[in-house]
């Protein structure tokens, strides 16, 4: 696995959508999501972002660019942006529920090289299929001070 420095995620007009979830059904969530975006008038425009609250599991953000532009509402929230700068990043391939092994390997990495992580793990979906969670990409990012005193 190939851990990558000094990584960026820059995204704009953002739905921000956060639920009680445990992390297995967050396939099938984002399908349903993304299926009903159009009823709002909305298209996604660049890749979704998920992350958990590591102190309480099943805290799900789901973060999704979107255009034209909208107002929030009580059912989701809205990010005008979204941006990690300095983060640590591993791509996960293979089944969705062993992104955590992936996670743990980023994790010690971190760990290993003395970085303190600033932000918890975001995950950017490169292909995420309800259907066969056993082939899913998604890329992790952590975000690292880039101070070591």
């Amino acid at each position: 696995m190939q851990i990558l420095e000094h990584q960026s995620l820059y995204l704009n007009n953002l739905i921000s959508y956060k639920l009680h979830l445990p992390r297995e059904r967050v396939p099938g969530i984002i399908r349903h999501i993304l299926d009903n975006l159009g009823s709002l008038g909305l298209q996604p425009t660049g890749k979704i972002l998920f992350t958990e609250d590591i102190r309480q599991q099943k805290n799900m953000e789901i973060l999704i660019p979107v255009q034209p532009d909208f107002d929030p509402c009580l059912q989701y929230g809205k990010k005008e942006i979204f941006k990690l700068v300095n983060a640590v990043s591993a791509r996960h391939e293979g089944c969705f529920a062993e992104t955590e092994k992936t996670e743990q390997q980023l994790l010690d990495y971190i760990r290993d090289r003395a970085y303190q992580m600033i932000t918890r793990p975001y995950y950017s979906i490169v292909r995420l299929d309800p259907d066969d969670t056993g082939s899913c990409i998604l890329d992790i990012y952590i975000g690292v001070d880039c101070n070591i005193l």
